[in-house]
Formats: C-alpha cells, sequence, structure tokens
C-alpha cells in the first residue's frame, strides 16, 4: 500500500495534466472497444457474447457475475478516508490475487473535502495503474455548474491563476468520459444518485442520453410506494423517487438493487425500498474541518458478484477504519 499511498503525493501541473491525458485516454479506448456489446437489460447482456467480460458502452460500465466489487460512495476531497479504504480491503494485493476483483468508485471526487488535489491524484492513478479493475463513474459534482466547487480553487492554490484554469478545464473534459451507470451480472446497479425522471423500456434508452444522465447523477430516493414527487434540491428537473418509480426502472433494465451515494444516510436509513437500495457516503475523517457533522461515520460496501442478490444487508456494509 506505500506505493498506492504514494499516488496523491504533489505533482507538478505538467505531470498532474499528463496523467488526465492518459486516463482520458483509457476511459476512451473503453468506450470504442464496448461499442455493440451492451444487451436491453442485464439478462441478456449476460447471456449475449460479451457477458463474461468487463465492458463499457456509450456511458453504461458491465461488470459480469464473477468475482466481487468494494462500492465506494462520495469523497470529496477527501484523500485521508480513499487511503483508508484502499489499505482496508487490501487492494493491491487481492487484485494481484484476484483479476476479477473490482473498485467501483460513485462520484464526488471534489469538492467541500480539504484535499481534492490529492485525492483526484490518488483515484486517477489507480484507474491508470489497475484500468481494468478500477471504475470511475461520475457524480453530479463531475460538472461545471455544481456550486459550491472548491476544486478550481484548490487547483488555483496548487498551480496558480492560469495553471489552475486550465487544469479545470481538463479535468471538466475528463468527468465527461465517465460512465454514469454501472450494471453487474448479477443484477447489481450501481449510480450516483437514483433513477431518472422519466419512465425507460430498457438500456439502449439509457446509452449515451447525457439528459437521462444528468436525472440519474442527481435524483434521489424517498421510502414510500410512491412514483416520483418534487426534488430536494432546488431544481424542478430533479425528482425524488419512490419505490413505484424504482420498480419501474429496475424492471426495465433488469435490476435487482441499487447501490448509489449522493447524500448521507446515516444508520439504518442508509437502507431503503424494502432493503434494495443502499445509499453509501465515504467521506470522514479527512473533511471534519468543514463542518458536517455528519461525515463521522462513512461506509464502503463489498458485495459477491457470483450471487443472485435480492436484498442488501448489513454484513454488504463495513465502516472506515483510520
Amino acid at each position: 500500500m506505500e506505493r498506492i499511498a504514494e499516488f496523491s503525493q504533489e505533482r507538478s501541473s505538467e505531470e498532474f495534466k499528463a496523467l488526465i491525458n492518459r486516463v482520458e485516454g483509457l476511459l476512451i479506448e473503453e468506450q470504442e472497444a464496448g461499442k455493440g456489446k451492451l444487451g436491453r437489460n442485464i439478462k441478456e447482456t449476460v447471456s449475449g457474447p460479451y457477458g463474461n467480460v468487463y465492458f463499457v458502452e456509450e456511458g453504461i460500465a458491465y461488470l459480469p457475475p464473477k468475482g466481487r466489487a468494494v462500492f465506494v460512495g462520495d469523497t470529496h476531497g477527501d484523500s485521508e478516508s480513499t487511503q483508508a479504504i484502499l489499505k482496508q480491503i487490501n487492494f493491491g494485493e487481492r487484485v494481484k490475487e484476484d483479476p476479477d476483483f473490482w473498485l467501483v468508485f460513485l462520484g464526488d471526487y471534489a469538492d467541500r473535502g480539504t484535499a481534492d488535489v490529492k485525492n483526484l491524484l490518488l483515484v486517477l492513478s489507480l484507474k491508470q495503474k489497475y484500468p481494468r479493475n478500477v471504475i470511475l463513474l461520475r457524480g453530479n459534482h463531475e460538472h461545471h455548474y455544481v456550486h459550491p466547487r472548491s476544486l478550481p480553487r484548490s487547483l488555483r492554490k496548487a498551480y496558480g491563476i492560469i495553471g489552475g484554469k486550465r487544469l479545470d478545464s481538463r479535468c471538466l473534459s475528463l468527468f465527461r468520459k465517465m460512465p454514469n451507470v454501472l450494471v453487474c451480472g448479477n443484477e447489481i446497479v450501481a449510480v450516483h444518485g437514483g433513477v431518472p425522471s422519466e419512465d425507460i423500456e430498457n438500456l439502449f434508452d439509457l446509452k449515451g442520453n447525457e439528459r437521462l444522465f444528468n436525472q440519474i447523477r442527481w435524483n434521489d430516493p424517498v421510502e414510500g410506494d410512491l412514483d416520483r414527487i418534487s426534488g430536494k434540491r432546488g431544481s424542478p428537473k430533479y425528482i425524488q423517487f419512490g419505490l413505484k418509480a424504482f420498480d419501474k426502472f429496475m424492471e426495465a433494465i433488469g435490476g435487482s438493487v441499487m447501490v448509489r451515494a449522493h447524500e448521507y444516510l446515516g444508520g439504518d436509513w442508509a437502507f431503503m425500498l424494502n432493503d434494495r437500495l443502499l445509499s453509501i457516503f465515504s467521506t470522514g475523517k479527512g473533511s471534519q474541518e468543514t463542518g458536517y457533522p455528519w461525515f463521522s461515520t462513512p461506509i464502503f460496501a463489498e458485495f459477491d458478484l457470483t450471487k443472485p442478490i435480492t436484498q442488501i444487508s448489513q454484513e454488504n456494509v463495513h465502516p472506515i477504519h483510520y
């Protein structure tokens, strides 16, 4: 783990830019290689010719029903929590032992934390070193119109006004290449926020659809046998979805349970919609000085992808050890 910890050490602006370029190139290569591999739903994808391999097609990533996966929620510039998870799961050794071990980040890598640059360096370096085993989903903070954004300020502080502005532009270009949805062969669906604000018929409706992806990055769940109601984030574009909307979406794409991030829901509230939806928030010790006391109980989750799943349990959830 010493080598992984070094990934977040300070780098020059040119080194940071080169890293962004390499990871962006990897994401583009994944999209090109994944063309035509996705089925209309998870079952069709699993039974198809590419059901046993990892791929990404038009913003949707797919993991086959083999191995295990760790899911990490919002880290928001908290490189200390990111490194703590890597150490706790013994990531480097597990990848060596099992090529089908995956680390899935659910988005929001910067903003509000105390080490935006370090955290970005860390997650991007992980993707560069382990391109097949690390999946970086796009969160709502991987967008230029989110406020507040501390990443531009962090970049200016580290690399000057001109250098920081250029790096922020390159980061935004990189973020646009990240997948927005992950579907797994055992019917786990992973997103940053939730289901879209409108019904779909199958996965093909999502492919490359930035309007729906944006809704998925922003929307939140609410308990109850509801469809969709007004959201709580100050825009009519974003909604809260109940069990009815959740069931329709999952049936359309062939999913069973959802792992998402986007908001802190502590204790039992992390489990919703008949224990079929889990909210993960992984920002903790490294961001305590921001004044958000709910960051004090960060978690991540781990699943066996070889087994069908109908409900998520406490056994899947792990508090971060510092």
